[in-house]
């Protein structure tokens, strides 16, 4: 018998699955991005107004605090996770089109990492057993 073999334990049973703590780093590199982005955007870039660059900056902010509240097992960080991914894509893309040709890469990198948190938070089979037994 080799250590390598895995052992399946009684306990695990309220273990936080893959797909959700695979989002809750997600969630968190998005309000990073948007963090980043939203400060780069509202201080340094001309062509990005500073409507948009404090919105991206907000927005981050509450994405930051959902991700710490989802990173607890909250339904509640779930439901905020989903719907403000859901928007920052929505506004990305968007704004990938409306904005400028510099901004295409940020918008990009943010609609990904927020349509992939969403994906793995609601459309995964273990994170969806995971909230309905909450």
């Amino acid at each position: 018998m080799s250590g390598v073999e895995s052992v399946r334990r009684d306990d695990d049973e309220g273990a936080v699955p893959a797909p959700v703590q695979i989002a809750v780093w997600a969630a968190y590199a998005l309000a990073i991005a948007l963090l980043v982005f939203g400060f780069v955007g509202f201080l340094i870039s001309n062509a990005i107004g500073d409507s948009v660059g404090g919105g991206a900056f907000l927005l981050g902010l509450i994405v930051g605090g959902a991700a710490y509240i989802l990173s607890k097992g909250s339904p509640f960080g779930r439901a905020v996770i989903g719907l403000g991914s859901l928007a920052t894509a929505v506004a990305a893309v968007i704004y990938m089109f409306a904005g400028p040709g510099s901004a295409v890469i940020p918008c990009l990198v943010i609609a990904a990492l927020a349509a992939g948190t969403f994906a793995l938070l609601y459309l995964t089979g273990p994170a969806k057993r995971f909230y309905s037994s909450r």
